[in-house]
């Protein structure tokens, strides 16, 4: 629903900012800037990654570690080079 709604959006900028658009979808690009419009996305796929992802790895093991570091690595270095965030509060909760 999420991936969704992100493509429905985009098709179809200028109601981002109508009102019945931001009340039905607003929770998902509402905090985030317009070129980051798709961040929940990434957020989304992230925390898949490190719940679902891990599990069909041995638990414990090294290739485990590795790949639960390297999103976690990607992710912030994607975060702090696009600054999705609007509110600065939110850029120190997240980092």
């Amino acid at each position: 629903m999420n991936l969704l709604a992100k493509a429905c959006l985009y098709h179809q900028l200028q109601l981002w900012t109508d009102q019945d658009t931001r009340n039905k979808y607003g929770f998902l690009y509402v905090g985030y800037t317009m070129r980051c419009y798709y961040w929940e996305c990434v957020e989304m796929a992230r925390k898949f990654m490190l719940t679902a992802g891990l599990v069909v790895f041995r638990p414990g093991s090294t290739l485990q570690l590795m790949l639960g570091v390297f999103v976690s690595c990607v992710y912030l270095c994607a975060f702090l080079h696009l600054k999705p965030m609007m509110n600065m509060m939110d850029y120190r909760l997240e980092a």
